[in-house]
């Protein structure tokens, strides 16, 4: 079992991750160019299904990646075998896997059993991280989902891991710095400063509009495709560096 533990945040999305020790700020210790195996880039793998997992990890590998994400465990040894690894797993594989989360009570049960089968697996193939998901609202508050979150995640401590939410909008800068300095804290709380782990930026905020449409008035403008590049991608770059400021 990993011996390490990850603070998860939660906002338009999850962000999780470790943050830099506090020298990692310096000219000596940060030199401009590229630095082999100072950043570790992977793959999330849904976003390349059509591609076989073998190809798509020799691929990944000729240009540098260091894994694939987001697979169930019995894809772990196909990474390994290519010289990658999974640094994100998943718990388990179902149709509603990302809207049944532990902001209800109700799953608490069935999420647990998961988590509590795939951790121990996920440590001994090398798997860091196993994700899991906060789920729609359905009409509960923030604080009764919340609440119900950190009740239900309160239980995986025994197992080595513990969340830490924060309810905010994790495309606002300011936020975004808030969070960064409050997660650094807590590891300086615990003794545990050191070199970020992964870093799962998931942002899904955004329009849904048509390019062209009839009438064109319908159609997406530029203000909303502005907005959603910024909150879906652009903002993986300001997470990135803010944590490697620190």
């Amino acid at each position: 079992m990993a011996t390490r533990r990850e603070a998860l945040v939660t906002g338009a999305g999850l962000v999780a991750g470790l943050v830099l020790p506090r020298g990692a700020n310096t000219a000596a210790a940060r030199p401009w160019g590229r630095q082999d195996g100072r950043l570790k880039q992977s793959a999330s793998r849904w976003c390349y299904r059509s591609i076989p997992l073998p190809d798509l990890c020799k691929a990944g590998k000729a240009m540098g990646l260091s894994g694939v994400d987001l697979l169930a465990p019995e894809d772990w040894p196909i990474v390994g075998q290519n010289g990658l690894v999974c640094s994100m797993g998943y718990a388990a594989i179902r149709d509603d896997f990302i809207p049944r989360g532990f902001n209800d009570p109700a799953n608490h049960r069935m999420l647990l059993r998961e988590l509590e089968t795939t951790i121990p697996l996920a440590a001994r193939a090398g798997v860091p991280n196993v994700i899991a998901m906060f789920g729609n609202r359905n009409g509960r508050s923030d604080l009764d989902a919340i609440t119900a979150c950190v009740e239900g995640l309160s239980a995986i401590k025994a197992l080595g891991r513990e969340a830490v939410f924060f309810n905010v909008n994790a495309a606002d800068p300011e936020k975004r710095a808030e969070v960064v300095g409050q997660m650094e804290r807590v590891l300086e709380e615990r003794s545990e400063p050191g070199a970020l782990r992964v870093l799962l930026h998931s942002l899904a905020f955004g329009t849904l509009k048509l390019y062209v449409a009839d009438p064109m008035k319908e159609a997406v403008n530029q203000s909303q495709m502005d907005m959603t590049l910024d909150v879906m991608a652009h903002s993986l770059v300001y997470w990135v560096q803010d944590l490697l400021g620190r």
